[in-house]
């Protein structure tokens, strides 16, 4: 299928699904070795962090609202009947076309919900950046408090894999001035890769790149409890749809770097400074921020702290070595 000028091919079947995005030949770029990800300092993201997975989100749970949005494809009868086929194992016993067909026209709202959701129970989304100097996508993503992993990219499909999982891509994003919605000839998987792929260009800032994660076979993920309320199914039905966390298994083997947010150490954490920010000792009481710099010491991870270029008005960052002096307490020394 073509789109913009970028072509979006599927091939293979289910067990040897291939998916490609090719930019117009005018927005082409190489994919980077390396790739970002920001995390803001919360639970959540400690949890990946220490328990080394990383999570695949469903549609609904991005910041922007027409981001993956179910409008963007033309759903029609025979669509979403092979959808909800799928979902019950392609039992055709359970309802016949011609009576699905006349009540999808009648109730097409509630199907295209239903349908969106089976669309993305095998499916998880990571979405990286090329780009963390620009202020704003650590202003948007964790307000400046923080922290980022830098991924190698190769290292991290093969992670998954090995764990029994399929990686797709990572794509690079098309941005675009004007989204128009597609008609289907290829099926699910055609529609999940232009539906993850394109965005409004206000967005191009980001720089961003996605990995689609197909689960474990035969094993659907978990939907958020806000996408069964609108497709009127109560709290206690919800029980019925038994799923796996959203969290796809990696090796802290993955992880190139680690960045610190500008704001990740507050003026009182920063008990003694030697020689211009050569060399300085922090002492923590936030536990993330010890977790975090446990971390970074016990796998002996490269650390970066953030600093403003008042220049390039952008963030620059400068490589440091970790020392432990106690549980809560570290000296970091500038490498030349």
């Amino acid at each position: 299928m073509e789109k913009y000028g970028w072509q979006y091919n599927i091939s293979g079947d289910k067990s040897n699904l291939k998916m490609e995005v090719i930019p117009h030949k005018d927005k082409m770029k190489q994919l980077p070795e390396t790739l970002f990800k920001i995390y803001s300092l919360n639970s959540n993201s400690i949890d990946a962090l220490l328990n080394s997975y990383i999570y695949g989100s469903h549609p609904s749970e991005f910041n922007d609202l027409f981001d993956c949005h179910k409008d963007l494809i033309e759903w029609d009868a025979n669509f979403v009947y092979d959808l909800i086929l799928i979902y019950y194992n392609n039992d055709k016993c359970l309802f016949k076309f011609s009576d699905f067909s006349q009540d999808f026209h009648l109730n097409k709202i509630k199907y295209v919900n239903v349908a969106y959701q089976i669309l993305y129970r095998t499916f998880g989304i990571y979405c990286m950046s090329e780009n963390i100097k620009n202020a704003t996508i650590w202003a948007n993503y964790c307000k400046n408090n923080g922290f980022a992993l830098e991924f190698d990219i190769e290292h991290l499909k093969s992670d998954l894999e090995r764990n029994n999982y399929k990686p797709f891509g990572p794509f690079q994003i098309n941005y675009q001035e004007s989204i128009e919605k597609i008609q289907l000839n290829k099926g699910k998987f055609e529609a999940i890769l232009y539906q993850t792929n394109i965005k409004d260009i206000n967005w191009k800032y980001e720089h961003e790149w996605r990995l689609l994660i197909e689960s474990k076979p035969d094993t659907p993920l978990e939907i958020p409890l806000v996408e069964f309320e609108k497709m009127g199914v109560s709290e206690k039905e919800c029980m019925k749809f038994k799923a796996e966390k959203r969290k796809f298994n990696i090796t802290n083997d993955s992880i190139r770097s680690i960045r610190l947010s500008l704001d990740f150490f507050k003026n009182e954490e920063l008990r003694i400074v030697i020689a211009n920010d050569t060399e300085f000792i922090i002492n923590l009481k936030d536990g993330n921020k010890i977790c975090v710099l446990n971390f970074i010491y016990e796998h002996s991870i490269d650390l970066y702290l953030s600093v403003p270029d008042n220049q390039r008005f952008q963030i620059n960052f400068k490589k440091y070595m970790i020392e432990k002096i106690k549980i809560n307490e570290f000296k970091l020394i500038k490498i030349k």
